[in-house]
């Protein structure tokens, strides 16, 4: 049976098991900053409990954006 998957879902997101204490992603989000081995700039990931933002490189200022339900519906076709 597919997983019914509400659009404008507000998810709630923690950390499982990373060596990290749990913690919950709060409305301002959590940033990840991506590099190459030698240094350079790859770009920032951005979650937050409504969507997943990708700023690629240093001069991205609006990222592509995806909401939850749109990740994971992409995510299945792969």
């Amino acid at each position: 049976m597919p997983l019914e998957i509400e659009f404008e879902r507000v998810m709630k997101i923690r950390f499982k098991d990373l060596n990290a204490e749990s913690m919950i992603i709060t409305e301002r989000g959590l940033e990840l900053e991506f590099r190459e081995t030698d240094g350079n700039h790859t770009g920032d990931l951005i979650i937050t409990p409504t969507k997943i933002i990708w700023n690629e490189g240093q001069t991205s200022k609006h990222g592509k954006s995806r909401s939850w339900p749109a990740f994971f519906k992409f995510m299945r076709k792969r």
